[in-house]
Parts: C-alpha cells; structure tokens; sequence
C-alpha cells in the first residue's frame, strides 16, 4: 500500500504493507514540486503538469504499480465550511442544502468544484469542503495511470482528528498571521489569527468563532490541559512564545510500525511525518472510504468504536515490471471513460478538458 500526501510545495510518499493488523514500512521518500500548487491553481494545465512531474519523479522512488494509494491534501487546497443542520434532515435534504450554498458562494464557477460533507455532533454540524475538480481529476487518473488504485481519505485536518480523543490543534504560520484549525469529537473551528497588544484574536472564522476565540485566550493548567497542537511550522523563538499557553506536542512518528530497513527521506517536511505517520498507524482512519466520489453525507469520518474493516493484505508485486510512460500533457476529459482499476494500464498521454479552451 503507498500512503500519499500532496501539500502546497511536496509530495511525499510511504510504501508500506498491512499483514494482520501490523503495519510495515519499507520505503518513505518526498519530491519538491516545480512551483506552489496553490499559486498556480487558477493556471489548471500548470498545477497539473506539477503533479504529473511530481508522481513521475517519486515513482522512480516507491514503486507505484499495483498498490492501493490513500490519499491526503493539505488544507491550503481546499476550501472549507461549517453549517447547521436542522432536525432529522435526511441525507437527500443535507445535500439539497449544500447544493444550494455551493451555488450561493461560487455562483457560475460552481461546476469547478466538487464538494464533500462530513457530519459532526449527532449530524447537528456540517462540514463542507470545496475543492477544484481539475484537481480532483487529475489525481485520480494521474495514479490510474500507473495502475495505481486511489483512494481519498480527506484533508490533512481530517486525517489528524483520527489521532485520538483529545482535541487538536493544528497551526500554519501564513505571512504576518496563523491559520488556525481547532477539532473535537463533536466540532471543527478555525480560522485566521493574528497577534496584537490584547493578544490571539481570531478573524475570517468558520463555525463557532466565540469558541474559537475563548479556546485562544485561556490559560491552561495541569486540570485543565491544553488540546494536542501541532505546530506545522519552525516558528521562531519569538513567535512560538505565542503559542506558550498551549504547550504544544506532536505524536510520536510511525509508533508501533515495523521497519524494513527503511530509509527515510532526509528532506520530508514535518507536516508530511506527521500526516502520513497518521494515515499509516492509527486504528480510526476507515480504509474503506473513498472520497473520491461527490456529494456523499458521511457522518463522522472516523469512529473509535466502529468496526474497522480488515486491512488488505499487500501481494507480492513484479519489481521488474516496465514502468508506465511519461505522461506529457494533461487536461481534463468531460465524460471519458473510467480505466478498470484490476487492468495495468499504460497510457502515453492523459487528454482532459479545461473549461473556456
């Protein structure tokens, strides 16, 4: 199996395998993109031939073929919202809803994005994540390309909530200000936060900003423990006293996983261990979850006390099998069939089409 996760400026990659329960890693390795994914996500042929270079690169490091790929992305990709759910709302009427605020936020541009929900709180909360369908697409056939079998996990918050029951705080230092994602069992906040004389004060939030701010201005003590944050960025000295109230931790990197004498790339960014540390150790992320298909209500993507289903076993695969050919020129295809994930594919180029060329 490859544990992949794409953020703003990497790719990295973990080729490990699930025997009874027991995962063992045999390779993590990481390729720097050719410009920022988000920069370039208005230019779709630009931030696609990115991917296509990146995923070439790193399969000529963790062989690709044949393996179930789960996949993660950075929240600077997406876009993100929290609403209220009213009482016993079916799924049909949650997505008629969402529906109705995709249109209302991107108006004529809506069919750019795809949209994902995810229930929190006894399906009271909603999340929604917009993302661009280009990118979506070119994932997905990218990794079909090379026989791989992709399956979306979510965003990078989403696979850090499976770390445990204790909150999480996630933080991203952008510039002057810190984008901000808080997570429990029940809720998801976040937002923008800056630093002045009073102190953290949050701005352009989504869900509850007063929960958010009060999260922000409380002093922590030994009864009253700080959520577990992930500082994703070295922050110096100076801007890390910010944060001194939290006392931030991390989890400890690929614990209880059996190593084959891996080698782990030297350059892969903290954010990447920590995520794909995450996706390949910890019982509650659902293997059986493929968020590659829209507009599907999942209620609470991960439950402690759900039955997982049974990891797959890795078959053995041919190492001397030809790798696929480069993929050269990408746009996105309206209604192209689908390649049959049990057939090895080789495609020399894959033809997609952009809206407005």
């Amino acid at each position: 199996m490859i544990a992949l996760y794409i953020s703003d400026t990497q790719i990295s990659l973990a080729h490990y395998s699930r025997v009874h329960s027991s995962p063992l890693l045999v390779n993590i390795t990481t390729v720097d993109l050719q410009g920022s994914l988000v920069e370039y996500l208005s230019h779709e042929e630009l931030a696609v031939n990115h991917l296509i270079n990146g995923i070439q690169e790193a399969n000529d490091k963790v062989f690709i073929t044949g393996n179930e790929i789960l996949i993660s992305l950075t929240d600077a990709l997406v876009y993100q919202e929290t609403f209220q759910t009213e009482q016993d709302m079916s799924d049909a009427d949650i997505i008629t809803l969402v529906k109705w605020k995709k249109d209302k936020r991107w108006g004529p541009t809506e069919e750019k994005f795809q949209v994902f929900i995810e229930l929190y709180n006894a399906r009271r909360q909603g999340h929604i994540i917009y993302v661009h369908d280009f990118l979506i697409q070119a994932i997905k056939k990218i990794l079909q390309t090379f026989s791989g079998s992709p399956v979306w996990l979510g965003t990078e918050s989403m696979v850090l909530s499976a770390l445990g029951k204790l909150p999480i705080m996630t933080i991203k230092l952008t510039g002057s200000h810190y984008d901000v994602i808080h997570m429990d069992r029940d809720n998801i906040n976040g937002g923008t936060v800056i630093y002045g004389k009073s102190g953290l004060k949050c701005i352009n939030s989504f869900g509850n900003k007063s929960s958010l701010q009060q999260l922000l201005s409380e002093k922590f003590t030994m009864r009253n423990k700080p959520p577990l944050t992930i500082c994703l960025d070295d922050l110096s000295a100076a801007r890390s006293k910010h944060w001194e109230r939290f006392k931030p931790q991390q989890p400890s990197m690929f614990a209880g996983v059996r190593m084959d004498d891996s080698k782990i790339d030297p350059n892969l960014k903290l954010d990447h261990k920590i995520v794909l540390s995450t996706m390949i150790t910890h019982p509650n992320i659902n293997l059986g979850l493929n968020m590659f298909e829209p507009l599907r209500v999942v209620d609470r993507l991960y439950h402690e006390h759900e039955s997982i289903t049974a990891p797959i076993e890795d078959e053995p695969v041919d190492k001397t099998a030809s790798k696929p050919a480069n993929v050269d020129n990408v746009l996105l295809a309206e209604g192209a069939d689908e390649p049959e994930p049990e057939k090895l594919i080789r495609k020399k180029r894959i033809w997609f089409y952009l809206s407005g060329q």
